[in-house]
């Protein structure tokens, strides 16, 4: 029994699912990472005004 590589439309469609995961993931990430900024932002101006 040879082993035989998977085909180039099996690779596709595996590596498709996971780019298209990954790139959901990225934006969740940068959304989350906005959102703290935003926190961030607003506490730092909540300080600056109470000195």
């Amino acid at each position: 029994m040879a082993y035989e590589f998977p085909s180039d439309s099996k690779k596709k469609g595996l590596r498709g699912i996971s780019d298209k995961y990954s790139e959901k993931w990225n934006r969740t990430r940068l959304r989350w990472a906005e959102r703290e900024e935003e926190k961030f932002n607003q506490m730092f101006e909540r300080m600056k005004g109470s000195r």
